[in-house]
C-alpha cells in the first residue's frame, strides 16, 4: 500500500474548515451557521489527526469499492477476522495478559 517512492509534502496547506472535521469545526462558534465563524488564532493541534492526505493506495482501494455502487451491509470474511484476531492476540492480549475467545 506505501511505496517507498511516495512523496508527502508537509508544505501543502489543505483546508479542513467547512468539511465536518472535528478538529477544525468544533472551534466554530456556532456549527449549525452554516457562515462558521471560527475563534480568532485557534490553532487545532491533535495528534491523531494530520492533514495530510490519504496514501494513494488507500485512495484507489476507496474508489474501486465506491464504484461498485451499492453500499449495504457487508459480512466479514473468515480471512479478515482471522487477521484481525491473530494481530489482537499477538500485540494486545499479550500486552495485558488477556485471552479473545470466538465462539461460532
Amino acid at each position: 500500500m506505501f511505496s517507498k517512492n511516495m512523496v508527502v509534502s508537509f508544505d501543502e496547506y489543505i483546508e479542513r474548515r467547512h468539511t465536518g472535521s472535528i478538529k477544525y469545526d468544533k472551534y466554530a462558534f456556532n456549527r449549525d451557521d452554516s457562515s462558521m465563524k471560527y475563534r480568532p488564532n485557534t490553532i487545532p493541534m491533535w495528534v491523531a489527526d494530520m492533514d495530510l492526505p490519504s496514501p494513494p493506495g488507500v485512495i484507489k482501494a476507496i474508489s474501486e469499492r465506491a464504484r461498485h455502487g451499492i453500499f449495504g451491509y457487508t459480512a466479514p470474511t473468515w480471512k479478515n477476522t482471522a487477521t484481525i484476531l491473530s494481530y489482537l492476540q499477538k500485540k494486545v492480549c499479550k500486552l495485558y495478559e488477556i485471552h479473545i475467545y470466538m465462539y461460532l
